[in-house]
């Protein structure tokens, strides 16, 4: 596994339409010039750990998604549907009560 600064950028434009917000504002969110939150985000520029440690916290991400793609849960829509499961038997057990 490497960085990647193409597919931290990709990341980062994905989350911040997500989260509704413009370059201006994430700019502005970062305390940073426009141009140089849109070269990161294009990927143009690189950026330190701290600017990718404050995107990670305003975009509410883990550093690791951000930087490697990296999830907690590989698959959490299996997971989603263990827990269903397991609520919809629990549900069963009890008008057996």
């Amino acid at each position: 596994m490497y960085y990647n600064q193409a597919r931290v950028s990709a990341r980062m434009q994905e989350l911040r339409k997500k989260s509704n917000y413009t370059q201006e504002k994430m700019a502005e969110l970062m305390n940073v010039s426009l141009d140089h939150y849109r070269a990161v985000e294009t990927g143009r520029r690189s950026c330190s750990i701290d600017f990718l440690v404050d995107v990670a916290v305003k975009l509410d991400v883990s550093l690791d998604y951000l930087v490697l793609g990296k999830t907690l849960y590989p698959d959490t829509e299996y997971v989603k549907n263990e827990i269903r499961d397991i609520i919809v038997k629990l549900s069963g057990l009890q008008t057996l009560l």
